[in-house]
């Protein structure tokens, strides 16, 4: 075995020489002669070069000293972290709860779910989480945990899961969540995977297989966390479906008083400022999106009249974006935004999977667009085939005769 500091070791003995793993490098870490030769300043640590040697000469080297601790045992529960907004649960919150309802009956033997709420005076929102699919409720309150700041948050979410083992936490792919996630895993030493779309339990390991797109979207990676727990995921908006609430369900709540030492954030708030703003696109009902069969910035001038009149908000693709057409905050797709509206009407949209990939969840899809071969009509219930320069004004002006088109669609808004 060639002795080194490095995090990949190679037998020679095993080794060949065919070059598989140098080629598998998508990062130039990798060189011949004689053997392979690593850069350790390019490596990522992706493990492709040991998947794909054919004869298992490379492996992974984890130094001890590195991570002193053993493989730690699976916990009985999936938590969910419940961010607020104003005190009102944010929509992400039910979809994760569904979801970890969906991923404890994937094992052998199924898994709590758990709602971590942190706050004070939080307690008329128990209820709420039980009738959408949570089993438990850890209450942690503290008056300082109503300012939400993510270091208090990741604290106590460290802490929590340090002396309860879940096995698995879900946080939403927020800017909050995001950064809550990050700093608690840290903590935890373990992994996380950020903005997933897709999570499901590997049958034969049982650890969760973590789903994001990756490579500005041209790839899909599918994570797993194999020696640490708890395994942490952050996951977009818009992406899974909640349950159908139960108003009959109960649950058990363990509320937690949180010492003052254990809050790190030294942050001050000065002053809270409420602003009128625009509801994010996630959480629209109605979206009117353009891409490049739009053509000109101008001809989205139809898309916001075309909005305006459906009482909804105007999205785009990727290419409308770089085109500069439309702000990156109204993009839609695996790079931007998830959505599941009632009504998305796409403009223009080819229909390419890193687009739809994020949409496939509205309840309906009306497609224009003037290529029959368009991949956007095999997912619309229905579709327009003609030019948007000419279809768009069509639509607005029998909107604005009193012809409602989600009276036409039957479409319950």
């Amino acid at each position: 075995m060639k002795s080194n500091n490095s995090l990949i070791r190679l037998n020679e003995k095993s080794c060949t020489n065919c070059q598989s793993c140098i080629a598998a490098c998508s990062y130039g870490a990798l060189t011949f002669d004689v053997y392979p030769q690593f850069d350790f300043e390019a490596c990522t640590l992706c493990n492709a070069c040991v998947d794909t040697c054919p004869n298992n000469a490379l492996h992974l080297y984890i130094p001890e000293d590195r991570y002193n601790q053993e493989l730690i045992k699976d916990g009985d529960t999936i938590w969910v972290v419940v961010e607020l907004n104003h005190g009102r649960i944010l929509p992400v919150v039910f979809e994760l709860i569904a979801e970890a309802n969906r991923l404890s009956i994937q094992y052998r033997q199924p898994k709590k779910v758990v709602a971590l709420l942190m706050g004070e005076h939080s307690e008329y929102l128990i209820d709420h989480l039980f009738k959408y699919g949570t089993d438990q409720v850890y209450y942690a309150h503290h008056p300082r945990l109503n300012l939400q700041l993510d270091e208090d948050y990741a604290s106590v979410l460290a802490d929590l899961a340090i002396k309860h083992a879940p096995s698995i936490i879900l946080v939403g792919a927020t800017s909050f969540g995001k950064a809550v996630s990050a700093r608690a895993a840290a903590l935890l030493h373990t992994g996380l995977t950020a903005d997933c779309t897709a999570l499901h339990i590997d049958p034969q390991s049982e650890n969760l297989i973590q789903t994001r797109p990756t490579f500005g979207g041209n790839l899909i990676a599918s994570i797993e966390t194999k020696r640490h727990r708890p395994q942490m995921a952050s996951v977009r908006q818009a992406v899974m479906k909640t349950l159908e609430p139960n108003p009959k369900a109960k649950g058990e709540t363990i509320k937690i008083s949180i010492p003052d030492d254990l809050l790190l954030s030294n942050v001050q708030i000065i002053r809270n400022e409420i602003r009128n703003t625009i509801f994010s696109l996630s959480d629209a009902q109605v979206i009117v999106a353009g891409g490049k069969g739009m053509k000109t910035k101008a001809n989205f001038d139809y898309l916001n009249e075309l909005a305006s009149l459906l009482g909804g908000q105007v999205g785009g693709s990727r290419v409308a974006v770089d085109k500069g057409w439309i702000t990156h905050d109204k993009q839609i797709g695996m790079t931007g935004l998830s959505v599941s509206p009632k009504l998305y009407i796409a403009c223009g949209i080819s229909g390419q999977i890193q687009h739809m990939s994020a949409v496939t969840s509205s309840d309906t899809i009306i497609a224009i667009n003037n290529d029959p071969d368009a991949p956007i009509f095999q997912y619309a219930q229905f579709g327009i085939l003609g030019n948007v320069e000419e279809i768009l004004p069509l639509l607005i002006a029998e909107l604005k005769m009193g012809e409602k088109m989600v009276d036409v669609f039957q479409f319950e808004l």
